[in-house]
């Protein structure tokens, strides 16, 4: 009996709703609260989106018009540094980020009617005096993103000084004639109580003093402040003010064709560096500020060529505040693709997911009751109407009219009784003909493996022997065969109310030699298989045959004394080939390998003991009774027929037994065997070999 109950749970997910119908596509955006080591406001991070990686830019506008960035439902400003065909770098302005809790914003895209949404200046408040990306051909003007709009002027420069650089584009300076200067000119009212400067270099050389920027009065003229690379790879830096400096020297190191991270904050207190995000200096400011408006980047103010950088800058921006260290922190660690982590890409569409099954009882008996428990839920942005499902009791299709919506999940309960014990897979699968689109169709389908405890009670029996036909030489016969080579066929019958796969058994076949093995096929509980057991002998004779089932002892078996089958294996010199049922044919194979050409005569009586004895000790095994004298003076009103001839030069023959058609024939049992002799020669002495005797029964 299957009853089927559907359950409505609670809503358990607390994912954002899909902020507009007109976007395809979204990722979820995670900043994980153990990379932030304190409170963030209004802070850039870097989104950095790559096909096959985090995004899908089929579905990507070229230009990126289509790109949005929501938390909560509300857009997040945004600035568009450089996109090509498979990658971008977007700067996106976090009004916060928690460094107790995980900050979720999305980004989405797949609206080909959209119009660009960026909003350039808001990304970067009033604490940023200028954010130069370096993204522009130098060939002209370098832009500032922020509203303050300080231009640069490249000295010298040309297209190929733009490359591709850490993040985006670079500009590479040639170490003795390139500049890029900033008339600006920045109030230096905006550096009184603090202000910071940061950038990316990555230097080709480290035996030459290169500025990295430079502070000065006017275009042209010498500047007291300035920021630079020792000629021992070494860092420096000197703030002044009017004819007042404090320089420091000889900090952290920097290597040759490697990015380093370089930021300086100043207060009125106290200046730091950091580089790649560590603290490395910290010293007393001595109230020293820049009182200059105008500063150079790549060289000094009056472009020595002596001190002009031989190497790449990078993402250069000057702030009116001095940051906190988790401020550099998080920023190093944005520009290096590390603090944001992704979701996987989702479409506005539902998504069925079998998230969870119980069974009771936990441990079932045969012919328990089993119910399980299926928890299906909706894990994506649509609500579904219905959906249907089907599992493993092939008992159809199920249909859920109920609505399912975002976020909701459903029990779904199946009863079954397991009439045999045994190990079950259960296997459960919602909207198995895929009329709904969703997200994800993998994880539409659970296997559940469920084991019923049960009773198992294996019986072995070898029911039949079957012989190879076909001697020649006493080797091989014309078709390659042995009568020697023998098939058992073993049946095995369990009895119990479990089915069972994995038994060993061992057969011992009389003569000296056995075979192991393991029986990977299902034996169903009250039923039986049939195997095969082929053997090769090595002499002809009568064996006494074993076959033990479960002879390791792994099984747990109602009754462990029924485990061995024994048959008696009559592997002689001649053999029955067909049925003995009256008013059936068969043939009678004869091999005495040892005498071709020889006499022969087939015999046959009631009984095998005690035999008839010759002079000579030997002894006939059959008693010389009415039967044993039909056979030997008139064979053919039995039926047979060449019961006396000659082998062939095989030393073979085949006797052929017409089974009379008559009832007095039924349930008769005798025994067979045969002689070779010399007709023209006085007994016993005409006899040359005796074959042991076969039992026969109609």
């Amino acid at each position: 009996m299957i009853i089927i109950v559907l359950t409505t749970l609670s809503v358990f997910v607390s994912a954002e709703s899909w902020w507009n119908n007109d976007w395809d596509y979204r990722n979820e955006i995670t900043i994980s609260a153990n990379k932030i080591s304190e409170d963030l406001v209004d802070f850039p991070v870097l989104v950095y989106l790559e096909s096959g990686l985090n995004a899908d830019f089929d579905n990507i506008e070229i230009d990126g018009k289509d790109l949005r960035f929501v938390s909560n439902g509300t857009t997040l400003d945004y600035e568009i540094e450089k996109i090509n065909s498979n990658q971008s770098w977007v700067w996106v302005k976090l009004p916060y980020i928690s460094s107790l809790e995980d900050t979720i914003f999305y980004v989405y895209y797949g609206n080909p009617n959209s119009t660009d949404g960026q909003n350039v200046n808001g990304v970067w408040n009033n604490d940023f005096l200028t954010v130069q990306h370096l993204e522009e051909d130098p060939s002209s003007t370098i832009l500032d993103s922020t509203s303050n709009g300080y231009i640069g002027n490249p000295y010298g420069m040309d297209s190929s000084n733009q490359v591709n650089s850490i993040l985006g584009n670079g500009i590479i300076f040639d170490g003795s004639s390139e500049a890029i200067d900033f008339p600006g000119p920045i109030d230096p009212d905006d550096y009184n109580e603090g202000f910071s400067v940061s950038m990316w270099v990555n230097p080709s050389v480290s035996n030459k003093q290169q500025e990295l920027i430079g502070w000065m009065e006017d275009v042209g003229v010498w500047g007291g402040s300035r920021l630079g690379l020792q000629n021992d790879g070494r860092i420096y830096y000197r703030f002044a003010t009017g004819s007042s400096a404090h320089a420091h020297n000889d900090l952290g190191s920097y290597f040759p064709n490697q990015w380093l991270n370089v930021v300086i904050t100043h207060n009125t207190s106290v200046d730091r560096m950091y580089l790649n995000g560590v603290l490395i200096h910290e010293a007393v400011s001595g109230n020293k500020a820049l009182d200059k408006p105008y500063f150079s980047i790549g060289s000094n103010t009056v472009h020595t060529a002596q001190y002009i950088l031989n190497g790449k800058l990078d993402e250069l921006r000057i702030l009116s505040k001095d940051l906190t260290s988790g401020e550099v922190s998080a920023s190093y660690n944005s520009d290096m693709k590390t603090l944001l982590d992704f979701g996987p890409i989702t479409q506005e569409l539902p998504d069925l997911a079998i998230t969870g099954i119980v069974y009771e009882p936990t441990n079932p008996q045969a012919n328990d009751i089993v119910q399980v428990n299926v928890t299906v839920a909706n894990l994506g942005t649509l609500p579904i109407s219905s959906f249907d499902w089907v599992y493993n009791f092939n008992y159809g299709n199920e249909l859920s009219n109920s609505v399912l919506n975002s976020g909701e999940e459903v029990m779904i309960t199946v009863e079954h009784n397991y009439s045999y014990g045994g190990n079950y897979t259960f296997y459960f699968e919602v909207d198995p003909a895929n009329n709904i689109t969703e997200v994800n169709e993998l994880n539409n389908v659970l296997f559940e493996n469920i084991f019923v405890d049960g009773t198992v009670d294996l019986i072995p029996s070898i029911v039949s022997l079957e012989r190879n036909i076909g001697v020649s030489n006493g080797t091989n016969s014309s078709n390659g065969t042995d009568p020697r080579n023998v098939i058992f066929t073993v049946m095995i019958n369990n009895t119990g109310n479990m089915h069972v796969n994995g038994v060993s058994y061992n057969m011992d076949f009389g003569d000296g030699t056995g075979y192991g093995a393991l029986i990977s096929e299902n034996i169903d509980a009250e039923d039986f298989i049939l195997m095969n057991v082929s053997h090769s002998y090595s002499d002809f004779g009568t064996y006494e045959v074993t076959f033990e089932i479960d002879n390791l002892s792994l099984i747990n078996e109602t009754n462990e004394t029924n485990n061995i089958g024994v048959y008696t294996a009559y592997v002689e010199r001649l053999f029955v080939e067909g049925a003995l049922i009256v008013g059936n044919t068969v043939k009678i194979h004869l091999f005495d390998w040892n005498n071709p050409f020889r006499q022969y005569a087939l015999l046959a009586s009631r009984s095998n003991s005690p035999g008839t004895n010759l002079s000579d000790g030997r002894v006939i095994p059959l008693n010389r009774d009415p039967l044993f004298y039909k056979m030997q003076y008139n064979s053919t009103n039995l039926g047979f027929v060449n019961a006396n001839s000659t082998l062939d030069g095989n030393g073979e023959a085949i006797v052929t037994w017409n089974i009379p058609n008559e009832t007095s024939y039924e349930g008769k049992n005798f025994y067979a065997a045969f002689v070779t002799y010399n007709g023209s020669m006085s007994k016993p002495g005409a006899i040359y070999s005796i074959s042991s005797a076969i039992p026969m029964g109609l």
